[in-house]
């Protein structure tokens, strides 16, 4: 039984990652991305800081920044297996800001963002990570149960 839940686990954390790698890649690959008509264009009661990021060329440079590298390395670790716990952080962190930029969401409170964060957060608790990830083997070197363990899994 454990191991169909491990396989279950390691295909979630295979598809969930390969979605964000690919949404990553390709955001880099286009050399064109820019999150100002997604930030401007907000909507709810959050729509002020998002309008507000979209009109600071300075944030909005970090944000364009960070948006397709996030995606590309939370999904990296995921694939590999690599920090998974903080890779699901990340990945809920990023979604959630992503949900609140337009609220109420226009097709329904349950969107592809809301998905994608219980999909994060199945994949943070059970340490899905050491099921053919690298996770395992960077356990295997610890010898006093060292702190950066909290983000492995």
């Amino acid at each position: 039984m454990q191991k169909t839940v491990n396989v279950i686990f390691l295909i979630i954390r295979i598809i969930l990652g390969s979605l964000m790698f690919e949404a990553g890649f390709s955001k880099l690959a286009s050399g064109a991305f820019n999150a100002v008509g997604f930030l401007a264009h907000s909507t709810g009661p959050f729509a002020g800081f998002y309008v507000n990021i979209s009109q600071n060329p300075g944030i909005l440079a970090a944000v364009n920044w960070l948006v397709p590298w996030g995606e590309l390395l939370i999904g990296a670790a995921l694939i590999l297996g690599v920090a998974v716990r903080f890779a699901s952080l990340c990945g809920i962190v990023q979604m959630l800001l992503f949900y609140t930029a337009s609220l109420p969401p226009e097709n329904g409170w349950i969107s592809q963002a809301i998905v994608y964060m219980a999909l994060f957060a199945v994949l943070m608790f059970p340490g899905t990570g050491y099921y053919f990830g690298l996770d395992n083997l960077v356990v295997k070197l610890e010898v006093n149960r060292h702190p950066l363990r909290l983000l492995l899994g």
